[in-house]
């Protein structure tokens, strides 16, 4: 937040200087209308857990579902979004965006969490802008887990705070469209059980978008590097290396409409994870360990009145794990192939309705 309170300093600052040039008060400059966009989602997610096939079929998996009683849930999600664009700068858009959103799984309580961000963009030219951003997550449940560090192998539950800052710049190339390179850094806490696996998540990616007629096309290449910042930080759990590296690379084509709905757009990533533990005497779930991550959506959405939005969207994710490794757990006295207890399928779909509202509070 500093960060933001910074920058709006200066610009205020710069906006004063140019005052001269064009007239305008820094006070009407900064006392304009402010848009809000709020939106409910409705949906279902068939494997909140990402459970494997065979731990589907396994009672034993009831023991990493905590209170739950089944692997999939309904979602409530509803959000809000802010967006202030004041006139810092003489012929320069600027943007403050305050995004909010919180995720309730009615059948699995553990895994609600909230999201929140905060953006700024300037606007150097057409298609051309700067724009950095903070985003939190909190209570990112993934299941529970035996903690290795406590005697007696009980299990609890497993989740994470993220956070993360970001700064982008796009390209204009005219006709040829428009690219965005874009560097983030984020962190992942994990709760007090299990802060063997915090990280820390450097990411570069490049983003290239084309139109043509009533087609919109972009395609992103992203690597990251995460480093397992706990390792060897003196607990047992932590003696195994958690860090991996990401390759990958998504892409979307969107169709305008101008009949029963208002666009299509359909979409898929492709991205490759690879363990750097390669210790298998000490870590035989990790080490040598690689999967491939493969998902596709499609979004159908319809402006049903001049200010809401309906929106459909499908999202189906597969995981496909390789390790020429087994895995033996102590809590079942039993080993498990590495390939099928970590690969998995997943499905969600979620309607969502949105109102965008302008609220003028100085006039």
């Amino acid at each position: 937040m500093r960060v933001f309170i910074i920058i709006f300093c200066l610009c205020t600052l710069f906006g004063n200087y140019s005052d001269s040039k064009d007239n305008i008060p820094i006070k009407s400059r900064l006392l304009v209308p402010i848009y809000l966009k709020y939106g409910l989602s409705l949906g279902y997610d068939d494997n909140v857990f990402r459970f494997s096939d065979s731990e589907k079929n396994n009672d034993d998996s009831y023991s990493y579902m905590g209170s739950s009683e089944t692997y999939d849930s309904s979602i409530i999600k509803p959000t809000a979004r802010v967006l202030y664009s004041p006139y810092l700068f003489k012929d320069k858009l600027t943007n403050f965006i305050f995004y909010f959103n919180l995720s309730s799984y009615n059948e699995i309580k553990d895994k609600s969490n909230q999201l929140y961000s905060i953006r700024f963009d300037y606007k150097v030219g057409p298609y051309n802008w700067f724009k950095i951003g903070y985003r939190s997550t909190k209570n990112n449940f993934l299941r529970y887990y035996t903690d290795q560090d406590m005697p007696g192998n009980k299990y609890a539950k497993c989740s994470y705070d993220s956070e993360s800052i970001y700064f982008s710049y796009s390209f204009n190339f005219n006709r040829y469209g428009w690219s965005r390179i874009k560097f983030s850094k984020s962190n992942q806490f994990f709760n007090p059980s299990f802060t063997e696996f915090d990280l820390d998540i450097l990411r570069a990616s490049i983003n290239h978008n084309y139109r043509y007629k009533t087609y919109s096309l972009s395609i992103t290449a992203f690597k990251d590097i995460a480093n397992n910042t706990s390792y060897k930080s003196g607990l047992n759990s932590s003696h195994f290396d958690r860090s991996y590296n990401t390759l990958g690379v998504n892409a979307s084509i969107k169709k305008e409409m101008n009949q029963f709905l208002s666009y299509i757009k359909l979409g898929g990533s492709i991205s490759e994870r690879s363990y750097t533990s390669q210790d298998s005497s000490l870590d035989a779930l990790h080490s040598k360990r690689s999967h491939i991550e493969t998902s596709f959506f499609i979004q159908l959405s319809k402006k049903i009145k001049e200010k809401i939005t309906v929106d459909l969207k499908y999202n189906f994710i597969y995981r496909d794990t390789n390790s020429d490794l087994d895995w033996f757990d102590g809590s079942f006295a039993q080993n498990f192939d590495i390939d099928a207890l970590k690969s998995f399928k997943q499905n969600q779909i979620l309607i969502k309705f949105s109102y965008d509202m302008e609220v003028d509070l100085f006039y």
